[in-house]
C-alpha cells in the first residue's frame, strides 16, 4: 500500500524517502511550491503539490495510503510572523491527522522534537517527561509543545499515532535549520565562533541522521500505537563538543 509523507524534501525527510524506496511501495509526497525534489532518490515517488495548511491538497495526496510519516514542520529560529509556527506545526498537523482518520490509515508516525519534552534541568528525560508550559523559550518550542497535546485527542478518535522525538540531528546533507550542527561545524572551521555562551557544561544529545531514519522505520514496523520514542545518541557538553572539533580539525 502507498505511504504518505509530508516534509520529505527536508534534511531528514529526503533520507527517509530514500530508505522507503527499499520497501517497494509507492510513496505519495506532499510538496510545497518551489521545493527541490531533484535530489530525492526514490523511483516509486509520486509528487503531489500542496501544503499541510491546505486540507484539500492533503486529501488528494493521502488517497489509498495506509501508512503516514508526518515530518513537515517549520523549523527556524525566527520568522517575521510568529503565527506561522502555529499555522504549520499545530494546525497543519491537525489537518494531516484529520485526513488520515478519514482515510482509515493504520499507522501514523509523527515526528515531534526533543523540544516538545523540554530541558532536563540536570535530570534524565524520558518519553514520559512532561514539559513545563510556563517555561517555553520560543515560538518553535511552544508550537511543538501544543502539537504534542493534540496527539491524545486523535488517539481517542482511534487514529493509530506513534510519536518519535529526534534529538539534535547531524550528518551529511543540505545545510538547513534542521541540519544546524553542520552549519556550526563549518563556522567553527572558518573561525567564525568567538566563544561559548555560559560555562560550556550544558549537555545536548546528538544523533546521526541515518540513525533517526532507522528509528522512524522501526516505529512504523514495530512501534506500538500511542507510544512515544526518543531518537537520541550521545550526551555531550558544549565544551566537549568544541574540544572534539578542535582535536579532529586542528583549528
Amino acid at each position: 500500500m502507498p505511504i504518505f509523507v509530508t516534509g520529505g524534501t527536508g534534511f531528514l525527510g529526503k533520507q527517509l524517502v530514500k530508505e522507503l524506496s527499499y520497501l517497494d511501495e509507492d510513496v505519495h509526497l506532499l510538496v510545497r511550491k518551489n521545493s527541490n525534489v531533484k535530489e530525492i532518490d526514490n523511483k516509486r515517488l509520486k509528487i503531489f503539490p500542496g501544503d499541510v495548511t491546505n486540507i484539500r491538497t492533503i486529501r488528494e495526496a493521502i488517497k489509498g495510503c495506509k501508512t503516514v510519516f508526518h515530518m513537515a514542520s517549520l523549523v527556524k529560529a525566527w520568522v517575521r510572523n510568529p503565527l506561522e509556527f502555529y499555522r504549520v506545526n499545530v494546525d497543519g498537523f491537525a489537518n494531516v491527522m484529520k485526513c488520515a482518520l478519514e482515510e482509515g490509515v493504520t499507522k501514523f508516525v509523527y515526528t515531534s522534537s526533543f523540544m516538545a519534552i523540554g530541558p532536563s534541568n540536570g535530570k534524565i528525560n524520558t518519553e514520559e517527561t512532561l514539559h513545563d508550559p510556563d517555561h517555553l523559550h520560543n515560538h518553535y518550542e511552544s508550537s511543538k509543545y501544543i502539537a504534542h497535546q493534540l496527539v491524545q485527542e486523535y488517539l481517542d478518535k482511534r487514529l493509530p499515532v506513534i510519536t518519535v522525538y529526534p534529538c539534535v540531528i547531524y550528518g551529511p546533507g543540505e545545510i538547513t535549520e534542521g541540519n544546524l550542527i553542520v552549519r556550526i561545524i563549518l563556522d567553527f572551521l572558518e573561525q567564525k565562533i568567538p566563544g561559548i555562551l555560559g560555562d560550556g557544561s550544558k549537555l545536548w544529545n546528538y544523533v546521526f541522521v541515518t540513525d533517526v531514519v532507522k528509528g522512524h522505520l522501526l516505529a512504523m514496523k514495530k512501534g506500538k500505537v500511542g507510544q512515544k520514542y526518543i531518537l537520541g545518541g550521545e550526551n555531550v557538553s558544549m565544551e566537549n563538543f568544541f574540544k572534539l572539533l578542535e582535536a579532529l580539525s586542528g583549528v
